[in-house]
């Protein structure tokens, strides 16, 4: 096998890899005719570049646990401080706009780059077609995919099982995705998962949700 040969089927595979993660993520039911008029978009999107707040909130986060550690005064100030400053930015005209990411909901999800698991809260039809919110880890970039139901069953047995929040197990497949978008999703998966195996090795080092790729 020539070498492109060999990383086209390394590139192909890893699609497939899948990671348990926690995301933000919430929903829309298509009708046909909503579905056809979003899918040429879908297919020449770009990877929508994360909000100048949302950049300055994710280094505040990074060195609100640095500084916890030497000084957890100081940090708490600052955390303070940056509450206030949200209530000001959500009570003015400034965050008319913006993505508000703490407002998707965030659950445990069993996901690679060609779709996902997940738990709702209702039954959908197989074949049904929906459009994906995702708020991902490692700054918190916002994602907005078409999807395909590919089955919903009765009963979810996943890490919220126990506090009713789901009904049903939904697999759903990712649909007319454009190719950045696609290989994003494909680093995402792979270095999460990177991630994910060295917090394991070094458990208390850092969280898991701070480290970055």
């Amino acid at each position: 096998m020539n070498e492109k040969a060999q990383n086209s089927r390394n590139r192909e595979d890893r699609r497939y890899f899948r990671i348990q993660d926690h995301i933000g993520i919430s929903y829309l039911i298509l009708t046909d005719a909503e579905y056809h008029s979003r899918k040429i978009a879908s297919q020449y999107a770009e990877i929508p570049a994360l909000d100048e707040l949302s950049e300055i909130e994710q280094q505040l986060e990074l060195l609100f646990e640095k500084v916890k550690i030497r000084t957890p005064e100081v940090a708490e100030m600052g955390k303070l401080l940056n509450q206030k400053l949200k209530i000001l930015v959500n009570n003015s005209g400034i965050a008319e706009g913006l993505t508000h990411a703490e407002d998707i909901p965030e659950q445990l999800v069993d996901m690679s780059a060609v779709g996902m698991a997940l738990g709702v809260n209702e039954a959908i039809d197989t074949g049904q077609y929906l459009e994906i919110h995702m708020v991902l880890q490692s700054g918190r970039q916002y994602l907005k995919l078409l999807a395909r139901m590919v089955n919903c069953e009765e009963g979810y047995e996943g890490a919220e099982a126990d506090s009713g929040r789901f009904s049903h197990t939904a697999r759903v497949e990712f649909i007319n995705v454009s190719e950045r978008i696609q290989e994003f999703l494909i680093q995402y998966v792979v270095k999460r998962q990177s991630a994910q195996i060295k917090a394991k090795r070094n458990p208390g080092l850092t969280p898991i949700d701070k480290m970055t790729w």
